[in-house]
């Protein structure tokens, strides 16, 4: 008796609660949300000093000029006399400044090796005793600024670069020249304190003082390397 006195009981509570919409809701316990750390990757510190070496390979374009020009149209000969190109080898210093990502730099170079070649047009060439055009003794500072992103440093340049013309033959001679250069690179760090990088610069040294501005010279480079930061 006490049993069913119970049971009414209970019976009699569930019938005087309210009614819910759409009936009775099981209690959902929500799981606990498990959130993996992301890792960010801070950009490396690239501030501080550099020296390393270079392996590279340039050619430039010889063109003439002005009256030069009108003569080699009259002759049927093309404006571009010569394109010196060879291997290099160079050394390269500098200084980088850093603010979060990107990167501030100061730096010069200095190549060894010759680009050479002779007249494009052979006709010519022989009537002018094959006369070859020789660049050499590259050189130039820069600034660069560049962007870090985890072990990567792409970067663009600005600078001005000097170099040796010569010219064989009785018409020939040689000077010093000077241009403006451009140019894009990537550097990656490995190994600590070493890097590598990869660059391709162009050189615009404009018309040549010296060949009363009858010539103009445009250099292509492209240069692999490793730099020790300090």
């Amino acid at each position: 008796m006490k049993h069913q006195t119970r049971v009414f009981t209970a019976l009699a509570t569930l019938a005087g609660a309210p009614a819910w919409a759409g009936g009775l809701t099981v209690p959902v316990i929500d799981q606990p949300i498990s959130i993996e750390s992301v890792s960010v990757m801070a950009p490396l510190d690239w501030a501080g000093g550099y020296v390393g070496g270079n392996l590279g390979y340039g050619t430039a374009e010889i063109e003439a000029q002005d009256i030069l020009a009108s003569q080699t149209d009259a002759l049927g000969i093309g404006r571009t006399l010569f394109k010196p190109d060879g291997l290099t080898g160079g050394l390269r210093g500098g200084y980088d400044w850093q603010r979060g990502q990107f990167v501030f730099g100061l730096g010069g170079d200095y190549s060894l090796g010759d680009r050479d070649s002779g007249l494009e047009d052979a006709d010519t060439a022989v009537t002018l005793s094959d006369p070859t055009a020789t660049l050499s003794e590259v050189g130039r500072v820069f600034g660069r600024v560049g962007y870090a992103t985890g072990p990567w440093l792409p970067y663009a340049l600005l600078g001005y670069s000097t170099a040796k013309l010569e010219i064989s033959g009785p018409d020939g001679g040689e000077g010093d020249i000077e241009g403006v250069t451009a140019g894009i690179g990537v550097e990656r760090r490995f190994m600590g304190n070493f890097s590598g990088y990869g660059e391709y610069s162009y050189t615009d040294f404009g018309d040549v003082a010296g060949a009363d501005d009858q010539i103009s010279v445009d250099l292509n480079e492209i240069r692999m390397g490793v730099n020790y930061r300090f």
